[in-house]
This record gives C-alpha cells, sequence and structure tokens, in this order.
C-alpha cells in the first residue's frame, strides 16, 4: 500500500520537480565531496614534495636533520627518552626539546578554552638544546615553524590540548611528523581508538610500533580511516630500553643475594 502512495506522489509536478532537485543536489555534494578529496590529496602530495627538495638539499649540503621533540609531561618520557638519547649522540641530527604547557578540562567548558597549565617540563627539561615553548608572563607560543625542524614528535597525540598553531594539521605543512606510542597494550576497553584519534594520526607520516601485534592493529586502524600515506615501523618499546641497566645492579628491595640461579621479575 505505501509503495503505491509513493508512486502516486511522485507524480504530483511539484513533488516531481522536488524530488529532481533534491536527487541534483545529492549528486553535486558527492562530486564536490570527491573533488575535495582530491585535493587533499594533492595538497599533501605537494607539501611532501616540497619536504623531500627540502631534505634534498640539506643532504647535499652535508646539514644535519632537525628533530625538536614537544614536551610538557615528564611521567611519559621514559616513552621516548632513549630515542631522543640515541638522535643526540648522532652527528646526522641536531635535536631540540621545545617544553610547552598542557590544556587542562576545566569545569562546564572540557577544553573549549585557551587556558594552559605547566606540569613542571620546564624544570625537569634542562640543558643547551632545550627551548621553551610558552611565555607564561605574556602568554605568548614560540613558533615552532621558525625552528624550520625536519621532522616533529609529541608526547601525545591529542591537538585538543595543545594550541592552533601546534596542531598536527598545521605542523605537518612544513615538517614530517612521526609518532612512537606513549603507552604499551592496545587491547580492549577502546584504548586503540582513544589513544590514537583520526584527527592527529592521519597527519603522521612515520608510526614506530611496540609489537606486531601493535603493528597489525595500527596497519588496520589506519585502513579503517582510509590513511594510505603513514608509513609504519616494528622497533619494540623504547620504555623498555632501560630495564638492561638493571640486569647487574642490586636492590635493596630484593630480599636474595645475585647468584647465577636467580633472576628477579620486574611487575
Amino acid at each position: 500500500m505505501s509503495s503505491v502512495y509513493f508512486k502516486f506522489l511522485k507524480k504530483i509536478p511539484i513533488v516531481k520537480r522536488l524530488t529532481n532537485r533534491f536527487t541534483f543536489i545529492d549528486n553535486e555534494i558527492k562530486s564536490l565531496s570527491k573533488e575535495n578529496a582530491s585535493l587533499k590529496e594533492n595538497i599533501k602530495y605537494c607539501e611532501d614534495e616540497i619536504w623531500n627538495l627540502k631534505r634534498l638539499i640539506k643532504i647535499q649540503n652535508k646539514d644535519r636533520i632537525k628533530v625538536v621533540f614537544v614536551c610538557w609531561r615528564p611521567s611519559v618520557w621514559g616513552s621516548l627518552k632513549s630515542v631522543y638519547e640515541a638522535m643526540k649522540a648522532d652527528n646526522h641530527f641536531e635535536v631540540i626539546i621545545l617544553t610547552i604547557p598542557n590544556k587542562k578540562q576545566l569545569p562546564d567548558l572540557e577544553l573549549n578554552h585557551e587556558i594552559y597549565e605547566s606540569e613542571g617540563a620546564e624544570d625537569f627539561w634542562k640543558g643547551d638544546n632545550v627551548l621553551s615553548g610558552y611565555n607564561y608572563k605574556t602568554n605568548e607560543w614560540l613558533d615552532l615553524q621558525s625552528l624550520n625542524p625536519d621532522y616533529v614528535c609529541f608526547q601525545q597525540p591529542y591537538n585538543a590540548c595543545r594550541t592552533f598553531t601546534q596542531k598536527s594539521w598545521v605542523v605537518r605543512k612544513y615538517a614530517k611528523l612521526f609518532y612512537v606510542h606513549y603507552a604499551s597494550n592496545f587491547i580492549g576497553s577502546g584504548v586503540l581508538e582513544e589513544s590514537n584519534p583520526p584527527d592527529f594520526v592521519k597527519d603522521i607520516s612515520l608510526y614506530f610500533n611496540q609489537s606486531q601485534m601493535d603493528y597489525d592493529l595500527i596497519h588496520e586502524y589506519l585502513k579503517k580511516t582510509n590513511n594510505t600515506t603513514t608509513k609504519q615501523f616494528l622497533t619494540g618499546f623504547p620504555r623498555y630500553d632501560n630495564l638492561e641497566k638493571y640486569n647487574n645492579s642490586e636492590s635493596s628491595l630484593w630480599s636474595y643475594p645475585r647468584t647465577k640461579n636467580c633472576f628477579r621479575l620486574i611487575w
């Protein structure tokens, strides 16, 4: 009965014109969406070509590759520390740590504000290659682009917690983003999706994975988000690199003397 009714409605001139108009508009929207997607791909291709050209010039001039670690949270530095130390010890790299404050969730405002608080980054990171990215007196940000980085690494992937000039889609226009996840184990409770927000992951050029399981999970996740440009690498978890130093160390917390027949379990 309903199909007969709709067929009758479609024969009414004004309904027919409206239906045709809606169909035309819908087709136009689909066409524009395809053009927009194609335009984004072309823009990203141009950005990549410009970056590749800059890097080629650097290589020819024997200049060092400049890498900026944007840091605000000392508690998760262990996930990047050994990566940073390896680059700093390599003469092919010029490494900079840029310390910034973090945006806090405020009652009623959530993250819809521009209020930032220090998490102690300025005291934790010190050295000749450490720069302050925020002036607490004037509330002014250092322009990350002015550092002319080749690569930028953020400690965590949450664009909502950073000022506009440090959003991933802004930074990727002049530098390559690489990412080492700050925690381990993506299994269960939506951890994978929550800790890999699409608005950040889509801008990453290089994603370094902790395990084969993580590699496979991220690979499928990238496919679901239509990301075909991010390159993945299986490298292990840097946070575990420093465990080796405990191999031959004594500890007052260990009740048994070191022998060849004893080993420690770290939980």
